[in-house]
This record gives C-alpha cells, sequence and structure tokens, in this order.
C-alpha cells in the first residue's frame, strides 16, 4: 500500500502545480505541489498504521552481532546518501554562487522536469523493489524480477521523458509564460538524461535488497567528483553548460554504473539492454515522427501553444504504442502486472 499511496500523493501533487499554473501561480505552483504532496502522504501513511505505538514494547537484550550488521549496513547508507545528496545539489549551490538567483531560478524549474519521472515513477517503484527483491531467496528468481521493473520503468520513462524534451517549448509556454524561455534548452537536456537516470534508481534498492551497499557507496565515491568537476567546467557557458556538463557526465557514468550493479545479481549486461531495446526503439521510432510533423505541419501551422502540445502528445502515444505493440506484445499487459505485484508485496509487510 505504501507505493500506491505515493504514486497518488505525486499524482495529486502533480495535478495541483499544473492547477496553479494555469491560474497563474508561477514559482507559487511548485511550491503547492510539494505540500500538496508531503501532506498526502503523511496523512495517508499513518492512516496505514495497524499497530498501536504503546503495543510495540520495549526491547530486552540487545544482540551485539546483529548490531553490528547493522552498524556496518547505515553507515555505507549514510555515505552513499551524503554523496548522492551534494550530486544531486551541487549544480544549484554551483549556479547561485557563480552565475546569481536568476539563473539558478531557471535551471531549478528545467531540473523540476528532469525530477518528474523520478518521483512519480522510478522512486516509488523502488520503494516497493526492496522488499519484493530481499524476499526472493532464488536468484533466478531475483534476476528476472529486477528486469521486469527495469523493463517497466522504462516503458513508462522513455517516452515520457523523450517527449517532454521534444515538447518543452509549448510545455513551458503553456504552464509557466513565455518569460521562462531560456529554461527550454536546459529542459531539452535534462529531460533526456531524465530517461537514463529513471532506470538508474534501480540501483540503489537492487545492491540494498543484496546486502551490498558497498557496492553502491564505491560508485558514489567516484561519481560524485566526476560530477562536480564536470559542473564546475560547464559554469563558464551559463546554465546551458551546466546542463550539458551534467547530462553529459550522468550519460556517460549509466553504462559503468548498471555494469557494476548488475554483477551482485550475476546479470550479464548485453540481458539487461535487451530488456531496454522495446521501449528504446519504440521511443526512437515516436520521437522521429513527431518532430517530422513538428516541423513540417505543427509549427508552421499552429499558433496555440495549448493545440501543438496536444496534437503532438496524441501522435507520439499513437506511434509509441503502434511500435512497443510490435516489438513487444505483452508490454501494456505486463506494465499493469508489475504493479500489481509490486504493490500487493507491498502491502504485505
Amino acid at each position: 500500500w505504501l507505493a500506491l499511496v505515493e504514486l497518488l500523493a505525486l499524482a495529486l501533487g502533480g495535478a495541483v502545480a499544473v492547477g496553479l499554473a494555469l491560474r497563474g501561480g508561477g514559482a507559487w505552483s511548485l511550491v503547492g505541489q510539494v505540500l500538496a504532496t508531503s501532506g498526502a502522504t503523511a496523512i495517508a501513511a499513518w492512516g496505514l498504521i495497524s499497530v498501536p505505538v504503546q503495543e510495540v514494547g520495549r526491547p530486552t537484550s540487545v544482540d551485539r552481532d546483529a548490531l553490528r550488521d547493522l552498524f556496518r549496513f547505515g553507515r555505507s547508507l549514510v555515505g552513499i546518501n551524503v554523496l548522492n545528496y551534494l550530486a544531486r545539489n551541487v549544480d544549484n549551490a554551483l549556479i547561485g554562487k557563480f552565475l546569481g538567483a536568476q539563473a539558478l531560478g531557471y535551471y531549478a524549474l528545467a531540473y523540476r522536469l528532469l525530477l518528474f519521472p523520478l518521483q512519480n515513477i522510478s522512486w516509488a517503484l523502488g520503494r516497493a523493489l526492496f522488499p519484493a527483491l530481499v524476499r526472493m531467496s532464488d536468484s533466478e528468481q531475483v534476476r528476472l524480477g529486477y528486469r521486469r521493473v527495469v523493463e517497466g520503468i522504462a516503458t513508462v520513462a522513455f517516452p515520457m521523458m523523450i517527449g517532454m524534451a521534444i515538447v518543452a517549448p509549448e510545455l513551458i509556454h503553456l504552464l509557466y509564460g513565455p518569460q521562462w524561455e531560456r529554461v527550454v534548452f536546459p529542459a531539452r537536456v535534462l529531460c533526456g538524461v531524465g530517461a537514463l537516470q529513471a532506470i538508474g534508481t534501480t540501483i540503489g534498492p537492487l545492491c540494498l535488497s543484496q546486502g551490498r551497499p558497498d557496492v553502491l557507496l564505491r560508485w558514489n565515491l567516484l561519481f560524485t567528483p566526476a560530477v562536480v568537476g564536470g559542473i564546475a567546467l560547464g559554469l563558464r557557458w551559463g546554465i546551458e553548460g551546466v546542463a550539458l556538463a551534467y547530462a553529459s557526465t550522468s550519460a556517460a557514468a549509466w553504462y559503468f554504473s548498471h555494469a557494476l550493479a548488475n554483477r551482485v545479481i550475476a546479470l550479464p549486461m548485453r540481458t539487461f539492454l535487451r530488456a531496454l531495446a522495446p521501449a528504446a526503439v519504440s521511443t526512437l521510432v515516436m520521437a522521429i515522427g513527431v518532430i517530422v510533423v513538428r516541423v513540417q505541419f505543427v509549427l508552421p501551422h499552429t499558433s496555440s501553444a495549448l493545440a501543438a502540445l496536444a496534437w503532438q502528445a496524441g501522435l507520439g502515444a499513437s506511434l509509441y504504442v503502434l511500435a512497443l505493440s510490435r516489438l513487444r506484445p505483452n508490454a501494456l499487459g505486463e506494465l499493469r502486472e508489475l504493479v500489481r505485484l509490486i504493490v500487493r508485496k507491498d502491502s504485505s509487510r
């Protein structure tokens, strides 16, 4: 139930943000999104508690071996979270210090589009993926379960993020107004890499569920300095340079991070990439079709941002579903089954 609560709360927050933006809320629409999401999650989570706190009882003894194991696990986890927070926020700190508050505002809005699939799809599924993988004792079952989750995330995140990158001018103009036009280029760059990062969010639950936070920690020790250095170099070209530096570093590191994590469960990289291929190829077909129609017909003949967005979204969805149905006929059914399976496993905790 926790995964379902988080998905619904995030959807509610997104709806609040869009509603406020359409009513001229501007930057306050982002504030409303955070408040609505956090408030709904907190209220629903408390409602799910079935055991009163006073009935839990007090511990009568301490298992020192278990405590030592928890300390080792927690120590690595703290390091992972600190490094991940640094990698996620160093761009904001450097932009604010060297480029100013206005540039930071533009970049922050572009970054919100990158976070959309991570918060609404990948992170919520990742929370439920961890206990699901822990309960799987058979190695082949773990590999199969992980591959199905990766396929499911790719099925949704790839077309969503590439589609958002294509229609970014209309989307930003409609939601935030023409004064935010400078956001378009960094938003497109970050949405592109967001498709890859949506898959990358599964690495954490995978390593932690197998009791290997050390793998995740070692990777973050390598990745975080690379991100910081790349962003520092990109500052001289403004927020566009920072976006390109962040995206380039993340894209280059993507393959190696998954190759390292997949070794934990002995999943061949070829098998992993094959799981992503149907969604990737279908997204490519969608992107080519939408871009051609956008350049040849939509932009020259449509003055309304809403109409242009609707035409492109409808065409993109149709092309993607058609291509995916040819490459993986049962993809949508498998995605629905995956969501039901993960939610059911999460609710049984």
